[in-house]
């Protein structure tokens, strides 16, 4: 089992505001099979915090290049609902220290996509 640390930051366009706003996003995982991941992590914006629990595939590298994906289901501090976040991207680098870019979005409820540029190790 290794760990994955993760932090970032990038735009969003939740639903609850009509234009693009800045997010920080964070987390923590184990890999818990070769190329399976668990986790937790948190975003932010300046109107609302998410929680959300994960997971996770990493695929096979190509050079220094690793896709992976993420499934995360959470809550917003503000609405006893839960919510539903996809994210996909790459990450770049050596193996203990490695950029990422990566794209996400809510499935439900509502919608909200960003993008978001960071660092894991």
């Amino acid at each position: 089992m290794g760990s994955e640390w993760w932090f970032g930051a990038g735009v969003n366009r939740p639903d609850y505001n009509d234009r693009y706003i800045a997010v920080g996003r964070a987390g923590a995982g184990l890999t818990v099979v070769e190329h399976f991941t668990l986790g937790a992590n948190i975003q932010g914006d300046r109107d609302h915090w998410f929680g959300f629990g994960y997971v996770g595939v990493v695929l096979p590298a190509f050079g220094l290049v690793e896709p992976y994906g993420r499934f995360h289901y959470g809550r917003r501090d503000d609405i006893n609902d839960d919510f539903m976040q996809w994210t996909a991207g790459l990450r770049y680098g050596v193996e203990e220290v490695k950029l990422y870019l990566e794209a996400f979005g809510i499935i439900e409820p509502g919608y909200g996509t960003g993008v978001c540029f960071g660092v894991t190790f």
